[in-house]
């Protein structure tokens, strides 16, 4: 679990979820590195928002990506508005796909970011500014009134880094590009989840040479003054996800203002995951991850998206406020918004939540990838 807390600014949280060997600060801004048994995790709200570390030259890209077929891009009335505007209150992360020791799995909140969304026919584009100012925009293809998939495959964003480590405590970050082959944006509750994958891929070659890794990146967004109106319920029939189990990796961020205090920590861990299906109606029961389970129905709204139905809770950790204990204090957390995307082979499920028992009025954010066992 990483922790950080401030006043009045968001930490970039990136963890490794592994036994800290020990604490140190440096430099003028208190940034915060614990020292990990492999790789360092890192606390700051000044490195870049989304961490890929690879360490060695010994990560290559992932094959066997797929894409939507023809029959999920739906035949979409450009007449259909999805609710576009600008949406903050955001987290974003990075996933390893491959659990390989060199990866961090990095997620954290933004102070001051926003997700902006708009509509041309039906191409959505999505423009992401962060606290830094750096900007990712990904273009869509509207699949439903709130579903859309990336289209073209192949789109670059920005602000990734790899981690070139060429001796004992000789590390450098290396600017990447995330080249996305799949993706998927979704809309419910005033919330857009956004979701890509693909190959990150270093922009020059540093002292470790070129290096690329696989990496999933996930955004998640509130509306603050979004324009359209939330879209009707939408009948798209049987989605085309597969059923059964799936092995799950969670990250969880959350959010509590204390004392005038901003709180924010990151966890998770590891879970399975079971999909039944009755017409529509997806059924996603969550087990074995410490950090958050239970049983959640999902709606579809296109054949490869699908998002939650209203009026239901998981059990979750608390993690905030920030004191002895709080890691194993659980409460029910009600679920504002979530989805369910499929992005190739990898399965993304992502919620926003409040907490309404053990941590009242706790915040968090959730995003699950998983692949079907």
């Amino acid at each position: 679990m990483a922790i950080a807390e401030c006043m009045g600014t968001a930490f970039q949280l990136v963890s490794l979820r592994r036994r800290p060997k020990r604490a140190r600060s440096v430099g003028p801004e208190s940034v915060k590195v614990i020292e990990w048994n492999t790789v360092p995790m890192v606390t700051t709200s000044r490195i870049l928002p989304a961490i890929v570390a690879i360490i060695g030259s010994g990560c290559g890209a992932r094959s066997g990506l797929t894409t939507p077929s023809d029959a999920h891009r739906a035949s979409v009335d450009a007449a259909i508005a999805f609710p576009t505007g600008r949406y903050t209150n955001c987290a974003s992360g990075v996933f390893d796909p491959m659990h390989g020791s060199a990866i961090l799995n990095g997620s954290g909140s933004h102070s001051g970011a926003a997700l902006t969304v708009m509509q041309d026919g039906t191409t959505l584009t999505a423009t992401f500014v962060d606290e830094n100012h750096v900007t990712t925009t990904l273009d869509f293809a509207l699949t439903g009134a709130a579903s859309a998939i990336l289209a073209p495959d192949g789109q670059v964003a920005p602000n990734f880094a790899t981690l070139c480590v060429t001796g004992p405590r000789i590390e450098s970050f290396v600017p990447a590009n995330l080249h996305a082959m799949v993706g998927a944006l979704a809309y419910d509750s005033n919330t857009v989840f956004v979701s890509a994958t693909g190959t990150i891929v270093d922009t020059d070659a540093g002292p470790c040479g070129v290096q690329s890794a696989p990496g999933d990146f996930w955004i998640a967004c509130q509306a603050a003054d979004a324009g359209a109106p939330a879209p009707p319920p939408v009948d798209a029939g049987a989605p085309a996800i597969p059923l059964g189990e799936y092995a799950c990796t969670s990250q969880v961020d959350s959010y509590e203002l204390v004392g005038g205090i901003n709180q924010y920590v990151a966890d998770g861990a590891e879970g399975t995951l079971t999909l039944t299906q009755s017409g529509a109606d997806v059924t996603a029961g969550y087990v074995d991850d410490r950090t958050i389970n239970g049983s959640l129905h999902f709606v579809a709204t296109s054949a490869t998206t699908a998002r939650a139905a209203t009026g239901q809770s998981m059990d979750a950790v608390c993690d905030v406020p920030l004191s002895p204990g709080t890691s194993t204090v659980r409460g029910a957390m009600s679920v504002t918004a979530g989805t369910m995307m499929l992005d190739g082979a990898t399965l993304v499920v992502s919620l926003f939540g409040s907490m309404t028992s053990g941590c009242t009025g706790a915040e968090k954010v959730l995003t699950l990838f998983c692949a079907q066992r």
